[in-house]
């Protein structure tokens, strides 16, 4: 039996009365986004060249990257009797660490280099690196990455106010000239720039551990309380267990002279492991804005892909679905520019509507294969 005309005009009121409630909500959430942003102070003066630095870096497989980020490194205008960089092998199968004792030869920078043994992953490299900290201050990063030449003394400078005990920095993809690499770029801009704008509000929710300060002192004391069992999250939830323990005490470097840049997913293939990755950690986080962040992007972007659905089985009209896709693509856009603008990005804005339009789905497929904890290739290795 089928329904009545006025059964499916009520479903369809109320539908839309949901799906408009979930949107606003979301708007309102990056306006608070872009308020946040506008918020964050510009770091930028250098208040002493006497904090002892050790850079951790995790390694594994990165032989066609690690000599960039060794010359970075060297090219740094922090004092080299200030600061060791340590790299700690996480079972490499190729050339890495014969590229780094090679350089370490020629080089007036302390490197420092060791190896996991039975351990795996970036958590158990990282804890092992500031084992053999000798610094006041641990700066992390990966070994695909570049860093700029004032890096480390802009990112040690915030750390003289004995309020900061860990820093956020921002991260960029690699410049590329290829159309899906441009894409990959934006929607990552995305991701930095909201954990960026949520610090502002003093609520952490997301870092990126290829660009990461803390006070070893911190480290040591809260490190045991970082699980293990996830091989992601090395960074948000030291993020978070710092936050819980000393509230306020972490920021975000909002220097672009600090910006790291990192190697983007080579295909779409490796972009949605690397998704996968980052997902699969939700079940972990014990921080009620990160989840209720996190579920109100689901929802969203959810919302939009079923009244496409409803749309095309003539439960809504199509009208429903334009302007909901419109008030989200306008407040997304508005604050994505202000971030394109502080990483030296000119925000495409047929890019940024091909991303908006593709979003919704992706999300929705990642969001499902991370609650089924469908497994995922990092590094080579199969995990979940």
């Amino acid at each position: 039996m089928l329904a009545s005309p006025f059964f499916l005009n009520k479903i369809s009121v109320i539908y839309i009365v949901i799906v408009n409630s979930i949107i606003i909500g979301y708007a309102l959430i990056i306006i608070l986004f872009w308020l946040g942003w506008e918020t964050i102070p510009q770091y930028g003066n250098i208040e002493s060249l006497d904090k002892m630095i050790s850079v951790l870096v995790a390694v594994r497989d990165e032989e066609k990257n690690i000599l960039n980020l060794l010359q970075s490194l060297e090219s740094q205008s922090y004092p080299k009797n200030k600061f060791e960089v340590i790299f700690i092998d996480d079972h490499s199968s190729n050339n890495t660490m014969q590229w780094i004792m090679e350089f370490q030869k020629s080089t007036e920078m302390n490197i420092i280099i060791d190896q996991l043994d039975s351990e795996e992953g970036k958590k158990a490299a990282i804890f092992k690196a500031s084992s053999k900290a000798s610094g006041d201050l641990l700066i992390m990063t990966d070994g695909d990455c570049v860093v700029q030449e004032d890096w480390l003394l802009i990112m040690a400078s915030p750390f003289s106010s004995p309020a900061i005990n860990m820093l956020s920095g921002p991260v960029m993809f690699d410049p590329k000239t290829s159309f899906l690499q441009s894409l990959y770029s934006i929607e990552f801009m995305s991701v930095i720039g909201s954990g960026a704008a949520t610090l502002g509000w003093n609520i952490p929710t997301m870092c990126n551990g290829a660009n990461l300060a803390v006070r070893k002192s911190i480290y040591d004391k809260l490190m045991h309380k970082i699980p293990l069992e996830l091989a992601s999250g090395d960074d948000v939830f030291l993020m978070h267990t710092i936050h819980k323990e000393y509230p306020g005490s972490i920021s975000f470097c909002k220097n672009s002279s600090c910006i790291v840049i990192t190697c983007g997913p080579g295909n779409i293939v490796a972009f949605l492991h690397q998704r996968l990755r980052w997902a699969g950690k939700w079940n972990a986080y014990h921080s009620i804005p990160t989840i209720f962040l996190a579920a109100m992007i689901f929802l969203t972007n959810f919302c939009l892909v079923l009244t496409g659905i409803v749309v095309m089985n003539q439960v809504v009209p199509w009208e429903t679905l334009g302007y909901l896709f419109l008030i989200k693509f306008v407040f997304e856009y508005i604050f994505l520019r202000q971030i394109g603008i502080f990483f030296g990005e000119k925000l495409n804005l047929f890019k940024t509507l091909l991303i908006s339009l593709i979003y919704p789905v992706y999300v929705v497929i990642i969001g499902i294969m991370s609650l089924l904890m469908l497994r995922y290739r990092w590094k080579g290795r199969a995990l979940k």
